[in-house]
């Protein structure tokens, strides 16, 4: 370190330095006084063996005051990247943004539109409706003529993927959110004794009233039927539980199977039903069964696992839980689901010892 610490070099060694500051990022979370008590014990003097004078004596003191700054740039330079990682960085450089609106409507004859690329306006015209998408990601039906005993339903079917979400105004006046890896099967234009509609995943929606027509949403094991009010309904085929949240007015949830139970819902109330064909009323999280629909992800006392199945849809990632990490953990907390991926395991990260990996798509998560 000898030639490091000759007045000559000074300059150039100053030059590196401030460099070295203003190229890595890493360093500014390090303060100025830690820099200096840094660089003055690498200044250090050291005791040394003189350079023998010999001709090219410039040549070859130049070259090892060349190296010299090369090695001490580089230790400084692993040295504060080392000292300064930060796993929020570490997360976010395979990060994954966030869900859009983007759905496929398949209509009565078998087409599809993708209705993320479709132009805003009229996208379908028909003998007895027409469908307008919007500027704001909806779709819009209008009836042209009405529907007889005789007239034959043609069916849509409204489907979002993973990490996508999409609005319908169904053609009476009912307004459907319909969340990622979601499906609803609708008529075109409803027949005269009720309004049916066909849901796999979850969908809020806000029934246009009509006391002459219930409006009915089969699910899997379960029909909902209303008259006109707001509810939620999650019944994704890959959970155990299908639950349907009563916001206002009043819904009859029954049962299919031999024994067709039922259950009339009050605003504020819940049913659960299992996949053994059990169901149980219950008082309702409504800020967590509806946080979707409003924009957020809202957890209360929710199990590790039930989250990560809400991101790998909203995201479209596979996850990987390894042995040793309880998925039966519980974690409470809101995020908007404009974030992106990161941004939720970071919040899941603070108040748990797992920690996160993000590679292709695929999150896996593991004891810390």
């Amino acid at each position: 370190m000898y030639l490091i610490n000759q007045s000559d070099y000074d300059e150039e060694l100053d030059n590196a330095m401030h460099t070295l500051w203003n190229s890595n990022h890493s360093m500014e979370k390090v303060d100025a006084h830690k820099k200096q008590h840094i660089l003055r014990s690498i200044l250090q003097p050291q005791k040394v063996v003189p350079i023998v004078q010999k001709n090219g004596y410039s040549w070859y003191r130049t070259g090892f005051a060349a190296a010299a700054v090369i090695l001490l740039i580089s230790f400084v330079y692993f040295f504060f990247s080392y000292n300064a990682i930060d796993p929020q960085k570490v997360l976010a450089q395979h990060d994954i943004p966030a869900g859009t609106n983007c759905a496929t409507l398949t209509l009565a004859d078998g087409s599809t539109i993708d209705l993320n690329a479709a132009q805003t306006g009229r996208i379908a015209n028909g003998e007895q409706v027409s469908i307008t998408k919007t500027s704001d990601g909806q779709l819009i039906y209008n009836i042209k003529a009405r529907t007889t005993q005789t007239t034959k339903l043609a069916y849509n079917t409204l489907t979002t993927p993973k990490g996508g979400q999409y609005q319908v105004n169904l053609p009476d006046g009912t307004r459907v959110w319909l969340n990622s890896a979601s499906s609803l099967r609708f008529p075109e234009h409803f027949g005269p004794a009720e309004r049916r509609v066909e849901l796999s995943g979850q969908g809020y929606f806000e029934v246009a009233h009509n006391k002459a027509m219930p409006f009915k949403v089969v699910s899997n094991l379960q029909e909902v039927e209303v008259l006109g009010t707001h509810f939620d309904v999650s019944s994704y085929p890959d959970d155990r539980l299908m639950k349907t949240t009563l916001l206002q007015g009043s819904v009859k949830v029954s049962l299919y199977g031999k024994k067709r139970e039922t259950v009339l819902l009050k605003p504020g109330q819940q049913s659960v039903l299992t996949t053994s064909g059990t169901m149980k009323v219950s008082l309702a999280d409504v800020e967590q069964a509806i946080g979707w629909k409003e924009g957020d992800f809202v957890f209360h006392s929710a199990p590790l696992d039930q989250i990560m199945k809400e991101l790998g849809r909203w995201y479209d990632i596979e996850v990987n839980i390894a042995n040793g990490v309880d998925r039966n953990q519980t974690y409470s907390g809101s995020i908007s689901r404009s974030k992106p991926l990161s941004a939720v395991l970071i919040m899941l990260k603070s108040s748990s010892n797992i920690k996160f990996n993000i590679k292709n798509r695929v999150v896996s998560i593991s004891p810390e």
